[in-house]
């Protein structure tokens, strides 16, 4: 069981935190449905088999024991006033225009509450998300430039039951050796570092997809490509006004189209050859 706050280091202290918030449940048709948390684990290495990991429970009780008061009630709880107004609308699926600011409020937001979710798994499953990335996150309250967040927007299951209330969780390695070869073709700079994952939340309509690779030029170059281009939006880095929701994402092959814009979305900017 950690001990230290994940994001400042503090030692003991720590708050059993909401990972989700009341108020965003309460947006979805039924808060008192057994939902379901999905954690899996895959090395990315040829031969080895990804291990699936899950949690059911009712979404009211997704907490994880992680962090200590002061981070809680300091700047994580100043990310979930930022995207109050907002974000229960995304997971209603209803048509808004996102600004620039709402852009970034919601890609902070959704990094925040991505790493707090791999805390409600036993450590022995937390194998995808380094440290080094709460560190990172603390420091700057925002997603590192080794990071680049898109959001979507797909019919919850059981559309018009109460499964709409289901949050679904997916993480994933990603095989750090195949992005470093492909820099080394296209002439570009070693990693920085070997961790590569992706990372997939599903709350309602709303679908955050987070990718992050060990290399600045590769994620300064990733785009959702060109078939999920109406499908999806950049959120991280953000752009000027956009406008919500996209296509239904179940056109273009659902929640895997995401994980598959890792392999068909990559371009090497030309300052990076």
């Amino acid at each position: 069981m950690t001990t230290r706050c994940v994001f400042c280091g503090a030692e003991g202290g720590l708050t059993n935190e909401d990972v989700l918030p009341l108020w965003l449940l309460q947006a979805l048709e039924d808060t008192s449905v057994t939902g379901t948390v999905i954690y899996r684990q895959s090395r990315g290495s040829l031969g080895d088999v990804p291990a699936v990991h899950s949690r059911g429970g009712k979404s009211l009780e997704t907490k994880a024991r992680a962090v200590c008061g002061a981070c809680n009630s300091s700047w994580m709880s100043q990310l979930e006033q930022s995207v109050g107004s907002f974000l229960p609308e995304l997971v209603r699926g209803r048509q808004m225009l996102l600004t620039r600011g709402e852009q970034q409020s919601l890609a902070c937001w959704s990094v925040k509450t991505i790493l707090m979710l791999q805390h409600t798994h036993k450590r022995s499953h937390q194998v995808v998300i380094p440290p080094s990335d709460y560190a990172a996150f603390f420091a700057e309250k925002a997603p590192s430039a080794l990071m680049t967040v898109m959001a979507a927007c797909i019919e919850p299951p059981g559309h018009g039951t109460a499964a709409e209330a289901t949050i679904q969780f997916l993480a994933e390695n990603r095989d750090m050796a195949a992005v470093a070869s492909l820099m080394a073709q296209e002439g570009g700079p070693a990693p920085v570092d070997i961790h590569a994952y992706t990372a997939t939340l599903q709350i309602g309509y709303l679908v955050i997809h987070l990718i992050r690779i060990g290399s600045p030029q590769l994620i300064a170059g990733l785009s959702p490509g060109p078939a999920l281009g109406t499908y999806a939006l950049t959120i991280w880095p953000a752009h000027d006004q956009q406008n919500w929701p996209p296509r239904n994402l179940a056109e273009a092959g659902g929640l895997m189209a995401l994980a598959r814009s890792l392999d068909s979305g990559i371009d090497v900017p030309p300052s990076a050859t």
